[in-house]
């Protein structure tokens, strides 16, 4: 079960194996990765999120990470 917060402040939730996240093109913020692993199964950064780098790289980070789905 995923819990989230709407726009609007709402809660609500969904039911759910596989969760993936597109927060944007900076880098996330310190310690966001690791307050999810406290919830979830399992948690895989790729990109900007894992190291900083060119969006080559990126790709290929998220290309292997949803081979692994």
């Amino acid at each position: 079960m995923v819990r989230f917060e709407r726009q609007d402040g709402t809660a609500d939730e969904v039911a759910a194996d596989t969760v993936v996240l597109a927060i944007g093109w900076r880098p996330t913020a310190p310690g966001f990765i690791e307050g999810l692993n406290g919830g979830a199964g399992e948690v895989v950064a790729v990109g900007d999120a894992d190291t900083i780098g060119d969006f080559v790289s990126a790709i290929n980070a998220g290309a292997d990470a949803g081979l692994t789905i």
